[in-house]
């Protein structure tokens, strides 16, 4: 027979465990939220549908048909209109980080006038934002040895690559 101990490590592996196996439709979900900024609010617990089935329009989200993807620890703006948010499994002892670019929002004019100025064959402000952004979480010893996974949505995903490859 297993101790308390021993039961408390087992049900810790398995909920890491199924913090690691999203669907595509959730990281979508995940990325999507980003716009709401209501529920990226800092400490805020992330949840999101299990299946495209239950996140049916109309359908409130309920603890049988909805995970808890993480909580929100950290996000901001910068000057330059790029936006971010991260989410980890655990705010105690984090094995999953999360990153989250948030693309263009028509409310916010630097993001339309970067939108535009893509045609141009240079990095600009945002992106290199993005990339001291994902330099500064990766440095952050809390992380240190977590699995880190790197989200964008139009020109957040920009964002996402120009920062991934900046680590090239």
């Amino acid at each position: 027979m297993r101790g308390i101990g021993e039961l408390a490590k087992y049900w810790e592996f398995n909920r890491r465990m199924r913090m690691n196996k999203i669907t595509e439709y959730q990281r979508q979900q995940i990325a999507n939220l980003e716009y709401n900024k209501e529920a990226y609010k800092m400490g805020a617990k992330i949840r999101i549908y299990r299946t495209p089935a239950d996140g049916q329009a109309g359908k409130p989200m309920t603890n049988k048909n909805s995970i808890v993807a993480g909580y929100v620890a950290d996000n901001g703006h910068r000057w330059s209109g790029m936006d971010y948010s991260v989410i980890v499994d655990n705010p105690r002892n984090p094995h999953v980080v999360r990153v989250l670019f948030r693309g263009t929002t028509p409310v916010d004019i630097r993001d339309v006038v970067t939108d535009i100025s893509q045609a141009v064959p240079e990095v600009r402000r945002q992106m290199r934002d993005a990339a001291a952004k994902l330099h500064e979480i990766m440095a952050n010893p809390a992380y240190k040895g977590c699995k880190i996974e790197v989200y964008g949505h139009s020109l957040g995903s920009m964002q996402a690559q120009t920062a991934l490859a900046d680590f090239g």
